[in-house]
């Protein structure tokens, strides 16, 4: 009779142990997937810190790219000004003194007067070049006048071209003397003069002593058949003369 009692309460206690154990399971189960949900809809603590604290830094970024785009357009239109600007400077005539004064024309050149000063034959165009006379030497060319910006002979081609000349008033001032020395009986030298930084004269070529034992300056010419022809030649004496008295003076300077 004991021993019955005994295996039925041993019965009773296993059943009521089985029972609280399925409850304690399914509360367990309860519980991991309402926090498997929680994760997969939230994320997790880190993962959602994380979310946040990306969010200010590409809402920075947006911002820096768009004043970055601004800058560049900023930049672009500032570049586009400066541009225009430069062409309008550009398309802006530059007011030369150096004037041509007169224009005869020949069979096939020109002879051009400037600052009713010098006068310079044999001007040619050819090939929609203006072309001022010129020694030689082997296969080098020694150019008699040199205007010293691009812009200027072009003004000269299209004034001789077009038969345009200028009113001069006064004479042109002596900017600057190159000489290159040579050493013979008489000859010298040749200066290259050039006159308001716009327009030179060269190879002016230097005598000293020799037959009427003075100094002078003469004209740049060319040998042809056997004789030297002057190029240019100064048709005002007083000029010629302190443009002479210039010559020498830098002449002697580099003794």
């Amino acid at each position: 009779m004991k021993k019955r009692i005994a295996l039925i309460l041993i019965l009773l206690l296993a059943f009521l142990g089985c029972k609280n154990s399925g409850k304690e399971e399914a509360v367990e189960r309860k519980f991991t997937t309402e926090k498997t949900m929680e994760q997969q809809s939230t994320g997790t603590p880190e993962k959602k810190e994380k979310t946040l604290a990306s969010t200010p830094n590409m809402e920075q970024n947006t911002i820096d790219n768009g004043q970055l785009t601004m800058d560049n357009e900023k930049k672009e239109i500032r570049s586009k000004e400066g541009v225009e600007k430069e062409k309008k400077i550009e398309s802006i005539p530059k007011n030369y003194k150096t004037k041509i004064t007169n224009i005869t024309k020949g069979v096939d050149n020109y002879e051009v007067t400037f600052d009713n000063l010098i006068v310079v034959k044999n001007v040619r165009i050819e090939n929609n070049h203006l072309i001022f006379p010129y020694s030689t030497s082997g296969e080098r060319k020694y150019y008699f006048i040199w205007a010293n910006e691009k812009e200027l002979l072009a003004k000269f081609y299209t004034e001789i071209l077009n038969n345009k000349v200028s009113s001069y008033q006064g004479k042109p001032v002596i900017t600057g003397i190159k000489i290159k020395k040579y050493e013979s009986s008489s000859l010298k030298g040749w200066a290259d003069v050039e006159l308001d930084n716009e327009f030179t004269v060269k190879s002016i070529p230097i005598f000293m002593g020799g037959r009427y034992n003075k100094n002078n300056i003469g004209e740049p010419a060319v040998k042809v058949d056997g004789k030297y022809v002057p190029m240019v030649t100064f048709k005002d004496k007083i000029w010629k003369n302190e443009l002479q008295e210039a010559i020498f003076k830098k002449y002697s300077s580099l003794e």
